[in-house]
């Protein structure tokens, strides 16, 4: 009896040797060398500046962002699946302004407005009703959310 369970045994802690790869024989393929960015077709000189800088265009700026939170769905109505979800994000968005990541746009200007690291959080917004995108075919987010809607 003990040599059949020393068997079994024996036989049990060989099988992940025989699962394992032989790496030895695998064929190694280099990678192709690196030879710059390739183009759409047609599109290799269509850049007319070659400049690697952000260009402004004369167009509107977001000198500082307002932003909100919006969660929609039916599972947001349960407390165990939003755990600490919305208080994170909540925490988050209101640490976000004035910090280091946030200064990344600082060096930015349009318009004679210099963009700043000012983002000023506006709470946030929860719906337990089914999301409906057609909704937004025909109404703004702004209108949705001024309205109550949520």
């Amino acid at each position: 009896m003990k040599s059949i369970a020393a068997q079994l045994f024996l036989i049990v802690l060989s099988i992940p040797g025989w699962a394992q790869s032989n790496a030895d024989h695998e064929k190694v393929v280099p990678d192709p060398p690196m030879l710059g960015p390739h183009f759409a077709r047609g599109e290799a000189h269509a850049r007319g500046n070659h400049s690697p800088n952000l260009i402004y265009h004369n167009g509107d700026i977001l000198p500082t962002t307002v932003t909100a939170s919006i969660f929609w769905g039916t599972s947001w109505a349960d407390p165990i699946f939003t755990g600490d979800k919305i208080s994170g994000l909540d925490t988050w968005y209101q640490g976000v302004g004035g910090s280091d990541y946030a200064r990344t746009c600082d060096e930015y200007t349009g318009a004679g407005f210099p963009v700043t690291s000012g983002i000023t959080f506006a709470g946030h917004f929860a719906a337990s009703g089914p999301v409906k995108l057609s909704w937004f075919a025909t109404n703004s987010l702004a209108a949705f959310c001024s309205a109550g809607t949520l």
